[in-house]
This record gives structure tokens, C-alpha cells and sequence, in this order.
């Protein structure tokens, strides 16, 4: 594993030419390391869609380690351009790439159109309809395709222990000032707000199921040292575990999911347009 990570990480780096870009590697390589690892367990090596993308930043990886013959990158930062080329000495790789807000538009690509969907940590920065996006992940699958996506835990260990120290859990804590001290105060970049929804184990059952998936593994996985020890944290988990001994609840700080399409059904059919716990209705129009 330790000579395959290297690779990996050896692979990502090179192509990381921009300041933004080997920030970010840098932050989130193991994490995607860790996700990737169940793409092994995939049967299908076509086409690849990899939601919130950037421009292709794992593109090549997913070409050399994992034999994907086609990636596509789908994000809401890249420009109007159908394809662009990833370079680093004498490699070279055509990177496919489509532009929406994945939430409020129709994405660009036919029906049923890839064999594997990747969304890593992207569906906790979506603030209005996550069932959208869903539905339209659904549609651009091919039937029996692969969705490999991750989210992060809002009742992790981690988080637990931020709330019995009196402090704001997960990334949901603090606004992001970056943009705003630069003087853009636009809402059409999600990543300016930081987390909108982090995810509970119930929450991502909730959203897969009522998007036509059938869930073939959920289980979680922490990558760093965590931010905050706490005394008072393993009291409460001694106490829960006492008082719950079958709770289900993930204790890592990513939930990972891989699910296969069962069904792709039109969004204003589904049985289960707006599933709890994602949602609720306070208004007068509720249903």
C-alpha cells in the first residue's frame, strides 16, 4: 500500500501546477487516497465523471492507476472549454470538462452517459436542493454504474468533542474571509461559505435511497490528528456506549459510500422528493 500511495501521490503532485492546486493536494491528498482505495472494487473502467472536480487535479491518477479509458471533471469554477490537456514532462492527458451549478441546472451530458461517478467532500457545500444534484447523478449513470462519494460526519468524534467544549463543530464554525477580503461577495461560489449541511449516517442513507441507489458499503475513515482532544469526549462515549451498545453511529470524520444505480426515476416523480432528515417544511405550503 505504502508503494501504490507514493505513486499516487507522486502522480498528483506533478500535475498540480498552480499555487491553488498544490494547496489543496496538499490538505486533501490522503483523504482522497483513502476513498479511491474502493474504486478497486469496481468492475467497470470506462468512463469516469468526477463532480466538483476543479480542473482535473486527480484526472490523471484515475487514468494511470485506475485504467480509466475516459475522465470527465464537472465543476462550477471551470471555464466553457469541452477539454483540456494535463501535462508534465512527456505525459500528456486529454481531461474532459462541463461547467454547471450542479444543484440548479440540468448537467451537460446524456443519459446515462458514465460507468463510475465520483463526488469527494462535495455535497456539504450545496445550500438549496442536494436531491437535484442527486437526481441528476442518477440520470448520467449507467444502469448498475458505480457512485463512490464522500461526505463529512457531523456527529464524528471529532465534532462531539468541539460541542462538549462549547465550540462550533466541523467546518460549519466559521464563515470563510478569503473572498470577502478580497471584495467578492458573490453567492455562486459555494466554496466562499464554507460548509452548508454536513452529513449523518442517517442523512446519506436517506439521500442515496431516495435517489434510486441500492448502498453497497458505508463506513467511515479519519485521515489527520485530530484538532481537539477531550477528556470530557470520552466520557460521553463510554456513556453512550453503555446506554446504546447497538448505536450505529460513525465515529470517523468522512463517511464514505459506494452505491449502485438501481433506477433512474424523472425528479418530480420520485416517492421521495424531499427525504428527512435532509429536509423539512415550515412553511404553509407544507405537505
Amino acid at each position: 500500500m505504502n508503494n501504490e500511495y507514493e505513486l499516487f501521490k507522486d502522480i498528483v503532485h506533478s500535475f498540480a501546477v498552480t499555487d491553488f492546486e498544490r494547496n489543496y493536494v496538499k490538505g486533501s491528498l490522503l483523504r482522497a487516497w483513502k476513498t479511491l482505495q474502493l474504486l478497486e472494487s469496481t468492475e467497470q473502467r470506462g468512463s469516469l465523471l468526477d463532480v466538483g472536480g476543479m480542473r482535473g487535479i486527480y484526472a490523471p491518477a484515475y487514468i494511470e492507476l485506475w485504467g480509466y479509458e475516459n475522465v470527465t471533471v464537472l465543476d462550477n469554477e471551470n471555464t466553457e472549454e469541452t477539454s483540456f490537456v494535463r501535462t508534465c514532462g512527456d505525459r500528456k492527458y486529454v481531461i474532459h470538462s462541463a461547467n454547471c451549478n450542479i444543484e440548479l441546472q440540468s448537467w451537460p451530458f446524456e443519459d446515462e452517459q458514465f460507468d463510475t461517478v465520483i463526488a469527494m467532500e462535495v455535497f456539504e457545500h450545496l445550500i438549496f436542493d442536494p436531491m437535484f444534484a442527486m437526481n441528476e447523478l442518477c440520470r448520467v449513470l449507467k444502469p448498475g454504474g458505480t457512485l463512490l462519494m464522500t461526505v463529512p460526519n457531523t456527529v464524528s468524534d471529532q465534532c462531539l468533542a468541539f460541542l462538549v467544549n462549547d465550540m462550533q463543530p466541523g467546518y460549519l464554525r466559521r464563515y470563510i474571509s478569503d473572498a470577502l477580503k478580497s471584495g467578492e461577495r458573490s453567492l455562486d461560489t459555494v466554496a466562499n461559505l464554507g460548509h452548508f449541511h454536513e452529513y449523518t449516517r442517517q442523512d446519506l442513507v436517506a439521500l442515496l435511497s431516495a435517489s434510486g441507489f441500492e448502498i453497497q458499503r458505508l463506513d467511515g475513515f479519519t485521515y489527520k490528528q485530530p484538532l481537539l482532544h477531550s477528556f470530557r469526549l470520552e466520557l460521553l462515549n463510554l456513556f453512550v456506549r453503555l446506554l446504546f451498545p447497538r448505536a450505529k453511529r460513525i465515529r470517523d470524520d468522512v463517511l464514505r459510500a459506494v452505491a449502485r444505480k438501481q433506477v433512474h426515476i424523472p425528479l418530480d416523480q420520485l416517492p421521495y422528493r424531499y427525504p428527512e432528515p435532509i429536509y423539512m417544511s415550515i412553511g404553509k405550503n407544507a405537505e
